[in-house]
């Protein structure tokens, strides 16, 4: 079963948007609970709210997403990028591994095309039943 796509515009009705936005901020907030807790790792979010009264969500606490903000700035720029990936670098990645891809299947036509030529060349009495294939 497939799920329907959701219609991306802007929510004009006021209690729809304020439902919406409570619905998704709960939804992120556990997916971050459980991305931390599954994967071990320290994680923190901040939500801003779509009216410019109220103040932003942050989750677990205001403390703790402090202190992991400023140990992220005190490190430096090759220590914060060591681990991210970037667009580019992930494209590049995929690339390779295509490329990988295309390689071992062109080797392996190359294979199949030497074979049938092989096998064109021999009457086909002389064929054992171990290399016929289809087309003979």
């Amino acid at each position: 079963m497939t799920r329907n796509g959701v219609k991306l515009a802007y929510i004009s009705n006021d209690a729809a948007k304020n439902v919406t936005y409570k619905k998704r901020k709960k939804g992120l907030v556990k997916k971050m609970s459980e991305l931390s807790t599954l994967c071990g790792i320290e994680a923190c979010a901040i939500i801003y709210p779509s009216t410019c009264d109220s103040h932003p969500k942050v989750w677990p606490s205001a403390v703790t997403a402090h202190r992991m903000l400023s140990h992220f700035k005190m490190l430096s720029v090759v220590e914060r990028s060591n681990r991210t990936m970037a667009q580019e670098r992930l494209v590049r990645q995929r690339i390779a591994h295509a490329d990988e891809k295309v390689k071992k299947l062109c080797e392996n036509n190359h294979r199949k095309e030497i074979t049938q030529v092989n096998l064109d060349r021999v009457p086909n009495s002389h064929i054992p039943p171990w290399l016929e294939t289809e087309s003979n």
